[in-house]
């Protein structure tokens, strides 16, 4: 999964013929990108799980997948 700035640095040297990058079709890169962003991933629920303060249900998901801490995902702040 690619963080905000590894996508763009992607499609920056997507854009310089001769490298590997520059093989990869958009539309790929486009999905890669918005893979993390479904309000309804994995890292997603976990992440409101832990801004909403709900510990316990964020702890079990840990416990059923350990991997989501080596996961990025963006959340917009709560409204209190």
């Amino acid at each position: 999964m690619l963080n905000r700035s590894q996508l763009y640095a992607l499609l920056l040297a997507r854009k310089h013929s001769g490298n590997l990058f520059s093989a990869v079709p958009r539309d790929l890169i486009s999905l890669i990108g918005s893979y993390s962003e479904s309000p309804h991933s994995d890292i997603s629920t976990l992440l409101q799980h832990i801004a909403y303060g709900d510990l316990t249900s964020a702890k079990a998901m840990l416990d059923v997948n350990p991997r989501l801490v080596l996961q990025a995902g963006m959340l917009k702040h709560p409204q209190v």
